[in-house]
């Protein structure tokens, strides 16, 4: 009687399992194997012996009741032996407690019925070719517990000879290895995770042995450490001896911290390291020991934080605050008072912060008080929050972000204010807390009326400069209508004179004139509320008026340069909520600077085209031209104030088009013309 080979797997797993790192599992593992091997022996020592016996004995007594049956019924794990051709031919008593079937039901091929559908063609086809090449089989395959569930299983089996040498087949047996299948898919994910979280970690993460050499690296401390090997440079870190990059002020700390990791105690220090470039940087290294199971220390996991950066602003900060207080000292003893001085002097902050909890105030500083017109202590433990910033019932529960809204705040005198709320809950006094603070909004506001007073101040001085531009063309375009009205009139007074006219003749006569004085005083208007100052007005604009309005304004001077102006507008009319003023001006504007672009160019490239577009959500004015464009260097700058190409201009049309342009909600920029030029986009939403 032999086996195969495979029993020889036994002192190699036990060899193994002496190792320093080798964990409880596989120590558990590997006895149970012994366990199945051992039963594999001495099952297989009885199947034998029982086969040596007389066939009618065995026919007398069916397999279960054998002394082979008893015994393979009494081994603490599932038995099986299939034949030359990998048939099953017994299954012991534990096999079918765990199944639930019959041995009849499992002889053959009958007892994979029982397997996973994946798994059972892997498992029927393997155990037929082992058993047929007379080899050792092992497979692992999910089994149909009699309770319904499927369980992993661990079979293993191996060739059976007679006693005169002829081979008989299989035999094996099996555990439920379901348990350790779990374990070690949740140490798998377990391990992913942490290399996943390792190795996109923004700390460096080292694993150090005892005598300091590096075990394991992740990316950042490879970067932390200059280690330049590009994809490489964690695997050119490992193995590294540690002690080549602590600054030598930084060794004795550092030993005795590995001293006390390994004794098993995790501890956090400051250290400076040096990186294979040379580089000083300031770390902070926090190190946890690794213990083998029984106890020894391993290895030491550390992370190391860059805190260079910090340090050096800790370092400028003091030295700025050294020098401010020796400035102070220097320039007035006054500033040398009491806690208290200095206390009213953070009091007298502009923005008002307030510790708020359960509807009360716990702390407020004097900058609250101030702008709420309190005295500090009416506002301490009662509930004058609420009452003086209603919004505050707005700001949601607990949570980590800051809340910001602008509210009206009310003051203890009942008048309102405009004010900016922001609100963070912090753990405080054991308990959750609402840290409010409130600025007021007041000097603001009137900052941007002023603001905008101004830019409406700036476009009126633009209006009037270009209106002295326009004053030749608008003397021309005036010229002809007060021409026909005195040519129809002298008309109109000759024929009188020769009392030679009709009644319908001088009504005819007199329309002419009036239609010229209206045209004459339209364009008077229009001058006067071009360069006339005063508040915005928005109304529904049409957007393709708009740009004639403008066109009418530059009409002679398109003519007397012989510039050609090409109109693409669009079919359906655009209305904007805008003031149609300000943006004929800004059109205006655009329409100037094109035809400055081309002035000087050769005829073919004297054209301007105005184009104008709706998708529904904006409306889009472009001017393009064929002129000289914009030089690179005045790309990023041409919106700025006195930003000019122009010899003689200010810089200020550019600056204030745009002002106004996103005073209404919409934009102004600037693309280069792939034909030579600029295009110029206005968009407005609709």
């Amino acid at each position: 009687m032999h086996f195969g080979s495979d029993v020889m797997f036994l002192p190699s797993l036990l060899a193994h399992g002496t190792s320093a790192d080798f964990s409880e599992g596989h120590v558990a593992y590997a006895i149970t194997i012994v366990v199945l091997l051992v039963s594999q022996v001495i099952i297989a020592a009885a199947y034998l012996v029982n086969r040596s016996r007389s066939n009618r004995a065995e026919r007398v007594h069916p397999a279960g009741e054998t002394q082979f049956g008893r015994m393979a019924d009494e081994a603490p794990v599932m038995l099986w032996v299939v034949d030359e051709q990998g048939k099953c031919v017994f299954v012991n008593r534990r096999w079918l407690d765990f199944t639930g079937r019959t041995l009849e039901q499992d002889l053959g091929d009958g007892w994979a019925d029982r397997l996973y559908p994946e798994d059972r063609e892997n498992a029927l086809r393997s155990l037929h070719e082992a058993s047929r090449a007379r080899k050792p089989w092992e497979c692992e395959y999910r089994l149909l517990r009699h309770d319904g569930e499927y369980r992993w299983i661990l079979d293993r089996g191996v060739p059976l000879y007679e006693t005169d040498g002829s081979y008989a087949g299989l035999i094996g047996s099996c555990i439920d290895i379901t348990e350790r299948k779990l374990a070690q898919d949740a140490l798998r994910e377990s391990e992913a995770r942490f290399r996943a979280i390792a190795e996109n970690s923004g700390l460096g993460i080292l694993q150090v042995t005892p005598d300091r050499r590096v075990i394991y690296a992740n990316p950042a401390a490879a970067e932390l450490l200059e280690m330049d090997n590009g994809d490489d440079a964690c695997a050119a870190l490992v193995g590294q001896q540690m002690d080549r990059f602590y600054a030598p002020e930084s060794v004795d700390i550092v030993l005795e911290h590995l001293r006390m990791r390994s004794e098993g105690i995790a501890s956090v220090y400051e250290a400076v390291l040096v990186g294979a470039r040379g580089t000083r940087r300031s770390v902070i290294i926090a190190g946890a020991p690794v213990l083998l199971v029984d106890g020894r220390f391993h290895s030491m996991i550390a992370t190391i934080t860059d805190i260079s950066e910090r340090k050096r602003m800790e370092q400028a900060l003091k030295e700025s605050n050294d020098l401010l207080e020796q400035r102070i000292a220097e320039r007035t003893a006054a500033l040398r008072e009491s806690e208290e001085r200095f206390q009213r002097l953070a009091d007298s902050a502009s923005e008002g912060i307030a510790i708020h909890a359960d509807g009360r105030i716990l702390a407020a500083n004097q900058a609250l008080a101030d702008i709420l017109g309190y005295a500090r202590d009416e506002l301490i433990g009662g509930a004058r929050l609420e009452q003086a910033v209603p919004a505050i019932g707005k700001m949601t529960a607990c949570g980590e972000e800051t809340v910001v809204l602008e509210a009206t705040g009310i003051r203890k005198d009942g008048s309102t204010f405009p004010i900016e709320l922001r609100g963070k809950w912090i753990p405080y006094d054991g308990r959750m807390v609402r840290v409010v603070a409130v600025r007021d909004l007041t000097a603001q506001q009137q900052m941007q009326q002023a603001e905008n007073r101004h830019r409406e101040e700036m476009a009126h001085v633009l209006r009037q400069v270009m209106l002295g531009e326009l004053a030749s063309g608008l003397a021309h375009e005036l010229n002809q209508p007060l021409t026909a009205i005195a040519n129809y009139a002298g008309a109109c007074l000759r024929r009188v004179g020769r009392a030679g006219i009709s009644r319908e003749d001088l009504i005819e006569t007199l329309s002419q004139v009036a239609s010229q004085s209206d045209r004459a005083g339209q364009i008077i208007r229009r001058m006067r509320a071009f360069v006339r100052r005063g508040e915005p007005h928005r109304t529904s604009a049409e957007v393709n008026h708009m740009v004639r309005e403008s066109i009418r304004f530059m009409q002679t001077e398109l003519t007397e340069n012989k510039i050609a102006l090409e109109l693409c507008l669009a079919n359906e009319p655009i209305h904007v909520m805008a003031d149609h003023i300000q943006i004929e001006q800004v059109i205006l504007n655009l329409l100037r600077n094109a035809c400055d672009a081309v002035q000087g160019m050769e005829e073919s490239r004297r054209q301007v085209m105005v184009t104008t577009v709706c998708d529904g959500k904006s409306a889009v004015i472009r001017v393009t031209d064929r002129g000289r464009g914009v030089p690179d260097e005045m790309v990023t700058k041409i919106f700025e104030p006195f930003s000019t190409t122009k010899p003689q201009g200010m810089g200020l049309g550019l600056s204030i088009s745009r002002g106004i342009v996103e005073a209404h909600g919409g934009k102004l920029t600037y693309e280069p013309n792939p034909s030579g030029g600029s295009h110029f986009m206005l968009t407005l939403p609709v």
